[in-house]
């Protein structure tokens, strides 16, 4: 009933189109009245694959990805039309619906055989729970849902599942130390059942990892073992060793496990017993431990971390690098000390310091002489890192020998140059073209890494190192002793010199896409090294050198489905007033790079390894630098028509 106030009715009546307004918000009023009050209508069930990834799941607030099985429950709307609430099948409320059997849900003879067990399965579960009726029209709180979750927790550790796994991506994060887990590293991952009804996963470090919280052991049983790596599975088996007698190889796992890039610090031994102690007690699943506690554990310094690091001496190139141990500059041509451990985004990092400052307890720094680089510093500088050993052993520790070779003597002996040239930089000397003797050592740091090259964008997965741009470590690229090598153009894609553009190519051979998953799957890592001078001559057109390189190579990658490390020589050949780029092939710079930074530290199986180029010094070749550039290595080489077929 509309009631108005008799001094507003001569307004009314001057203003008719007032009366409608507030006959039509009367009426919406009785509407909703209406829906409040009257019981509401039994709901009708279907099933259906979303058919995009717009709906929301009203169970768990959660998106419905595009293609997933749903579950709908639709009831009348008084305002004239029908209303469907989507949930995830396991979110679903059945005690709110009665579905009575499930073959009659509408939809269910649309829908696969497996789905339909898995909804058989799914709901059955739901019934067991006993869910809370919740009224069709009703959203559960999703406050109310979390805060279901803590009381359920207790003992949920003796029912998760473990598995193990190398990320995906570097979205995950630790939930022991609350860092993010790097794509590729391994990881291991605690799933239980989620009271919002599907799998929770929380993924940590393999050091980080409450072993003492999960059924862990045995490591063979857990998820997804027989699919690692051998070396990793040993990291997991000596998992249990570090529960038996915890911190004595904790922090050797957490730098397998983080790839090396985490600094060794030393601590007091009696922290590292505290710690023992604390690691056995129980940790609640979904507990989220203290960063400060976390952090202060993955300081711990473990039997034997850094041995896998190499040392390096040099002077240093600019001023821009940093002591890791005062954090003051370090000055350009002061002597300084690096200590190379492996980087999980793929390559190596390098840590500087002052020689001083140097923490000879942690890496296998003597004897001095054996240091990379020792022999290209001068005399004085020599004698104050033997004065640096003598100090370490006059304190009565013992030093770890570096089986690192005195690469500079061999090189001066093999090649015959003087001692003088042998002190220069060690880009200059040791990567001559063509020598399969000496293995030269790169030097490289993560501060050398840019962004663009030479004022040319790069996209987000492409960095540049002097006159290299590489493309970064991506999922599923792992690293191997065997390496199968190819040049790009003339090799896997037909492209020409003359036509720029990132679509402007077509693969080489048709086999190429099987033929490289072969590859991959055998165990071997794909690695395209590539000459494009066009980069740096390019000056005032630079970028457009970079894109359409750059575009043809990522167009490629997707275009055979395989993940592939590739290496891009932009420098000039040798020239009048032009030096010889160390990186440019035949020179042997990448394949050094790569070997020495971007694998891991696993040391190649040059036996299994291969390298298939174009450019093999024939008749209608035009060079024969990729024939040249196996030689200087010593790989095995195949031409692309020999390997891939006509």
């Amino acid at each position: 009933m509309l009631v108005v106030p008799f001094s507003s009715l001569s307004l009314l009546a001057r203003n008719p189109s007032r009366i409608r307004f507030l006959l039509a918000a009367s009426a919406a009023r009785v509407a909703c009245l209406a829906m409040s009050a009257s019981p509401q209508p039994a709901a009708t069930v279907s099933v259906e694959y979303a058919k995009s990834g717009r709906s929301t799941c009203k169970g768990c607030s959660g998106a419905i990805a595009s293609g997933a099985l749903r579950l709908g429950a639709t009831t009348p709307d008084p305002r004239g039309y029908d209303a469907t609430k989507w949930y995830h099948v396991a979110c679903f409320p059945s005690a709110s619906h009665p579905l009575g059997p499930v073959e009659s849900i509408n939809g269910f003879d649309s829908i696969k055989e497996d789905d339909r067990e898995e909804l058989l399965h799914e709901l059955e579960k739901n019934r067991k729970r006993g869910q809370t009726v919740v009224s069709p029209s009703e959203e559960p709180s999703p406050k109310k849902v979390k805060s279901q979750m803590s009381p359920s927790a207790e003992g949920l550790s003796d029912k998760a599942s473990v598995s193990v796994e190398y990320a995906k991506s570097g979205r995950s994060t630790c939930k022991g130390c609350t860092e993010n887990i790097a794509k590729g590293t391994l990881r291991l991952g605690a799933s239980f059942h989620d009271p919002r009804g599907f799998e929770n996963t929380k993924w940590y470090h393999v050091a980080c990892f409450p072993t003492s919280s999960y059924p862990v052991f045995p490591v063979e049983n857990i998820n997804g073992f027989d699919s690692i790596e051998d070396h990793d599975r040993e990291k997991l088996q000596e998992l249990k060793e570090n529960d038996d007698n915890a911190a004595d190889h904790l922090k050797k796992e957490m730098v397998h496990g983080l790839g090396g890039s985490k600094e060794v610090s030393e601590k007091n031994p009696e922290e590292v017993k505290n710690h023992n102690s604390k690691s056995d007690k129980t940790v609640n699943p979904l507990d989220k431990p203290s960063p400060k506690k976390v952090k202060a554990h993955m300081s711990l310094t473990a039997k034997g971390v850094s041995e896998k690091a190499s040392v390096l001496v040099e002077y240093a190139k600019s001023g821009r690098s940093t002591c890791k141990g005062c954090n003051e500059n370090i000055a350009k041509g002061a002597l300084r000390l690096g200590a190379s451990a492996h980087d999980p985004r793929g390559y190596d990092s390098t840590k500087w310091y002052h020689v001083a400052c140097f923490p000879a307890s942690s890496y296998p720094v003597f004897p001095v002489e054996n240091l990379q680089g020792f022999d290209s510093i001068k005399n004085d500088d020599r004698e104050k890192l033997r004065e640096l050993e003598e100090n370490y052993k006059s304190d009565g520790n013992a030093a770890d020998r570096s089986s690192e070779p005195n690469l500079k003597e061999e090189m001066v002996d093999s090649i015959g140059i003087s001692k003088e040239g042998a002190a220069k930089n060690l880009e200059e000397v040791k990567l001559s073209a063509g020598n399969n003797r000496i293995h030269p050592v790169i030097s490289f740091s993560v501060s050398d890494i840019n962004k663009d090259y030479k004022g040319a964008t790069l996209p987000t997965q492409w960095k540049a190192f002097k006159t290299v741009i590489f493309r970064e470590q991506e999922d599923g690229l792992h690293a191997s002793a065997k390496i199968a090598a190819f040049d790009f153009d003339g090799c896997l894609a037909k492209t020409s010199v003359r036509i720029i553009g990132a679509d402007k190519w077509s693969l080489q051979h048709k086999s190429i896409p099987e033929k490289l998953k072969s590859l991959y799957n055998d165990g071997y890592k794909l690695v395209i090294f590539t000459n494009e001078s066009n980069i740096d001559r390019w000056k005032n057109k630079r970028q457009e050198a970079v894109d359409s390189k750059v575009g043809r190579l990522d167009n490629f990658i997707g275009c055979v489905k395989v993940p592939i490390q590739v290496f891009i020589a932009c420098g000039l050949g040798k020239g009048k007033g032009t030096p010889d780029d160390p990186y440019r092939k035949p020179n042997p710079g990448m394949w050094w790079l790569m070997a020495q930074h971007f694998n891991s530290g696993i040391e190649i199986d040059m036996d299994k390894s291969f390298y298939v180029g174009d450019a093999a010094g024939r008749d209608n070749d035009h060079s024969d630098a990729d024939i040249e550039f196996a030689k200087a290595i010593g790989l095995k080489f195949h031409v692309p028509e020999e390997y891939f077929g006509p």
